[in-house]
């Protein structure tokens, strides 16, 4: 790093100085990722007004937005990080002291979801400026936060790396972004446990809409993991491309797996599967629906299917006991005078008594 920026920086006031200038600009710092790279070439733009908002005594010059744009878009001095960090903590600190019934309404929503629903969402509604390769394709950034026990739902921090139905955690944060696409991810990486590469991101994941006219792309990407219980962990989400959902033409969903499945199959044992897809329709979010999206909803058939498989998965196969049976009957047939032979036929049939009585707890 060099001596003109730690100078640059010194004299701007540190970190706590650089944000509280990010502060000053308000609900606007958003502009701050959707500027280009020429955006600091105009002093009336986004990175002339921060220029006047800070210490820095020459504000008016090409070099002072430069840095100022070098120095936020690099994350130095984790400026970035920090300012996000800092916005998350407020918004939850509000949302503590307010309680809403429908939201909890909508959280007990039968365990068929799971309950890691977002706590907060900081969405970017202008599209970021693109390269000049995808300069054709709109770029909207959006961030969200997780607390603590959704992290761990997450990401197991023993093995390093993501749970497997890690996708399942993200979906009703992007519910909450607004999104309504039925996003599959085809990718992931994580960084080692003992990666040296300090500037990688811990996270990321790269991930398409289902529908077959969908163009949309999504990135999800974490730079790191929260550093104590009380710090959330914030994601970026970066969304390239226009939804095009014909609703009447297709309908999409993403795959009913791991925990929301068998929290799901649960509850068709208790209500059956006509109940839960009531239930499923009642609380969904109507955007996602209405665009043909039915992941919060799968249909009948999927939950029957899947209740099958659940029950198999979990249930004794009677093919054990006729094999076991079959064995016995073929041992005592052919060799009635060996000691051991009658032994086996004893422990046979006492393995299967003991596995009939077993089954009758399931």
């Amino acid at each position: 790093m060099s001596s003109n920026w730690e100078k640059s920086f010194t004299i701007v006031g540190g970190t706590e100085g650089f944000l509280a200038a990010v502060k000053q600009l308000g609900s606007d710092y958003r502009e701050l990722d959707v500027e280009g790279s020429n955006g600091y070439t105009k002093s009336d733009g986004i990175w002339g007004r921060l220029a006047e908002r800070t210490q820095i005594p020459k504000k008016d010059t090409y070099e002072t937005r430069k840095w100022l744009y070098t120095t936020w878009q690099e994350n130095r001095r984790k400026v970035r990080t920090t300012f996000f960090n800092t916005q998350v903590n407020d918004l939850l600190e509000n949302l503590s002291r307010t309680s809403n019934k429908d939201e909890q309404d909508n959280h007990s929503h039968v365990e068929t979801m799971s309950n890691n629903a977002s706590l907060l969402t900081i969405p970017s509604t202008v599209p970021k400026a693109m390269r000049s390769k995808d300069i054709l394709a709109p770029r909207f950034v959006h961030h969200f936060a997780m607390n603590y026990e959704q992290w761990r739902a997450f990401y197991n921090h023993k093995s390093g790396d993501v749970h497997d139905n890690w996708g399942n955690q993200l979906v009703p944060h992007f519910i909450q972004l607004g999104m309504t696409c039925a996003i599959v991810f085809r990718y992931h990486h994580v960084r080692g446990k003992n990666s040296r590469k300090k500037n990688c991101n811990l996270f990321s994941g790269r991930g398409h809409c289902k529908g077959e006219k969908c163009p949309v792309e999504v990135t999800v990407e974490v730079e790191d993991e929260p550093k104590n219980k009380a710090s959330p962990c914030l994601f970026k989400v970066v969304i390239i491309g226009d939804k095009n959902h014909p609703s009447k033409e297709e309908t999409m969903a993403r795959q009913l797996t791991g925990d929301v499945r068998e929290a799901m199959v649960k509850q068709v044992q208790k209500i059956g599967a006509l109940g839960v897809y009531e239930r499923n329709l009642r609380y969904a979010n109507e955007d996602p629906l209405k665009e043909g999206n039915f992941t919060e909803v799968p249909s009948i058939d999927v939950l029957k299917t899947a209740k099958q498989q659940y029950n198999k998965k979990y249930r004794l196969d009677e093919d054990y006991f006729k094999e076991l049976r079959m064995f016995g009957f073929f041992t005592r047939c052919t060799d009635d005078e060996s000691e051991d032979t009658k032994a086996k036929n004893f422990y046979i049939l006492l393995i299967t008594d003991i596995l009939r009585c077993f089954i009758k707890f399931f």
